[in-house]
């Protein structure tokens, strides 16, 4: 295969993005290493938690993408807290949806990792939406539990469910920003308090 490798050290601290990528897809390079940086920036000293070198891949195709992240096609990436694992540049580029797609992934790594064991995997998808500034045009579903919502997320059945399942983790964490802020937000994703734990357990 016609791989070829690229990489940029950002300014702000030692942290490396390694893209990976067939070389048919060159006109989106500069654009996807340019959004890596400014979303980095962005996430400010909440990214001092990414590892050292950040690897990005993408790949020629959905069905590869498929094949090697195990993911429907309608999503548009996967990450594992260590990489980032994309569809085809040029696919998510001519869909508009590459930058968002990018700084969804990265805002990922940086929650996954920082989050605390046993957290619900909604509350990690609403905070990353939220704080990527995404919308979701789909009204919230009203999945009754914790469980059901974080399986809807982890393993939906259509790309629909996924929706109202994103839509409703959103809901809740914005809520949770709007009374207690962005700040109290990233504490409970780190140290939540026995207060942030019942609310994270609490009957939908």
């Amino acid at each position: 295969r016609d791989w070829s490798v690229t990489g940029v050290q950002t300014c702000a601290l030692p942290i490396y993005f390694e893209l990976i990528y067939f070389s048919s897809q060159e006109p989106w390079v500069k654009q996807t290493l340019d959004t890596l940086e400014y979303w980095h920036r962005e996430l400010g000293t909440h990214a001092d938690i990414l590892p050292s070198r950040v690897r990005v891949q993408t790949w020629s195709s959905v069905a590869d993408f498929g094949r090697a992240t195990g993911e429907p096609g309608w999503m548009a990436a996967a990450s594992d807290g260590q990489s980032i694992s994309l569809q085809p540049l040029q696919l998510l580029g001519r869909k508009r949806i590459l930058k968002q797609t990018l700084r969804h992934e990265l805002t990922h790594l940086v929650v996954h990792r920082m989050a605390a064991k046993d957290e619900p995997r909604w509350l990690e998808e609403g905070s990353v939406l939220y704080l990527t500034g995404e919308r979701i045009e789909t009204r919230p579903s009203s999945f009754k539990t914790n469980r059901e919502l974080d399986k809807a997320i982890t393993k939906p059945h259509s790309e629909a469910e996924m929706k109202a399942a994103y839509a409703q983790a959103l809901e809740r964490v914005r809520q949770f920003a709007l009374r207690q802020g962005d700040t109290a937000l990233w504490r409970v994703l780190e140290h939540p308090t026995a207060a942030d734990l019942q609310w994270l357990s609490a009957t939908l």
